[in-house]
């Protein structure tokens, strides 16, 4: 806090890494494009919880895709793409929880 005092639920650790990745399977002899990547993040905070075990609240976000795409004759991309994600709290003032989610979607471009 602002007078430097040490408070355990407002201090945290905190870490994330991700990526993602796009390739042409086929060496560039047709135009196809497939991709995926991930992402990851964790929150803890330095509360501890003395009833249970000292476990300290945390934040964990998890995210995932992948996608493929075509194109013909050089104006009509076709792209599908497909993900996950998912977020986990626990916090000891109040119920632990966990929301998941699973997406699709299709998109069509045409350039002119």
């Amino acid at each position: 806090n602002k007078d430097a005092i040490f408070v355990a639920g407002q201090s945290n650790t905190v870490w994330a890494y991700g990526g993602f990745l796009n390739v042409n399977p086929t060496g560039g002899r047709l135009p196809l494009l497939v991709g995926g990547g991930a992402f990851n993040f964790h929150k803890e905070d330095l509360r501890q919880d003395p009833s249970n075990n000292n476990r300290v609240d945390t934040d964990d976000h998890f995210l995932a895709y992948g996608a493929v795409q075509y194109t013909f004759w050089d104006r009509l991309y076709l792209k599908l793409v497909g993900a996950r994600a998912q977020y986990k709290h626990y916090d000891y003032a109040s119920t632990p929880f966990t929301n998941k989610m699973l997406s699709g979607r299709f998109r069509a471009m045409i350039l002119f």
